[in-house]
């Protein structure tokens, strides 16, 4: 592993000379799409790291502060249906008169309630017994009205030691020249996660939320349809070391 780390190293080492450079990508994930190419990374397959199948790059913009969140890894949960998280949207979500569907917008913590739609609102519970982490729905008198919802430990270990065993974390300054965009790469932390334990705890407390965002298209012709953009287990920048080790 050390070898594949000094080698990114000296690579992004070498990006820095470059300084500025112009984007290769339009888009939110312009940063890390240019930053990919620049490495001669193929970033077809979001399941295994990003450099040398070892270490999972991450970028951001040097002027986002720390409060932003990351994603870590995109989980959907086990149930009873092959589509949960739809089944719940359909039973608790917002619903939307004007295209007679529902949708779910929301971060689950672990430590919180967090409303989902006017009648209910949901929570997480780290279940350390049957191994699982449940997504608790309750209703506005606070009985509980579904916990089939479920990410299995093993899911979640797998996620998490398969695609972020060492992390790197790119930040690039950005400027517009002559209505084209660049970056300059800036500065690089690589980090060694700590333990899956410690991931179950930062859920169980809140600092690691889970992210769901299953909306509508509101126009074109798929109007009406369920748009899925996944589900995404979220740390915030500032929480990074919490659950890395900065190496």
């Amino acid at each position: 592993m050390d070898d594949k780390i000094n080698s990114l190293k000296e690579k992004l080492e070498n990006i820095y000379k470059y300084g500025w450079v112009k984007s290769m990508a339009n888009g939110k994930g312009a940063i890390g799409i240019t930053l990919e190419k620049l490495l001669n990374i193929n970033s077809g397959n979001f399941e295994v790291p990003d450099y040398e199948l070892s270490v999972e790059l991450k970028t951001k913009a040097s002027y986002f502060n720390n409060i932003h969140p990351l994603t870590l890894f995109s989980a959907t949960c086990d149930g009873e249906n092959l589509f949960e998280l739809r089944r719940i949207k359909d039973k608790f979500g917002i619903y939307l008169k004007a295209y007679n569907s529902r949708i779910l917008f929301t971060n689950l913590r672990g430590n919180q309630y967090t409303n989902i739609s006017k009648n209910y609102r949901a929570r997480l519970f780290v279940n350390y017994f049957e191994k699982r982490i449940h997504l608790i729905i309750y209703n506005k008198n606070n009985i509980i009205v579904d916990n089939n919802a479920y990410w299995s430990f093993d899911l979640l270990y797998n996620k998490l030691y398969k695609k972020l065993k060492v992390l790197a974390f790119i930040e690039a300054d950005r400027k517009i020249v002559n209505n084209e965009l660049y970056f300059k790469y800036n500065n690089v932390t690589i980090y060694k996660l700590k333990s899956f334990n410690t991931f179950l705890e930062l859920l169980n407390n809140g600092i690691i939320r889970i992210n769901i965002k299953i909306g509508i298209y509101k126009n074109g012709p798929r109007v009406g349809q369920t748009h899925d953009h996944g589900t995404g287990f979220q740390i915030l920048y500032s929480d990074l070391e919490k659950l890395f080790i900065k190496i």
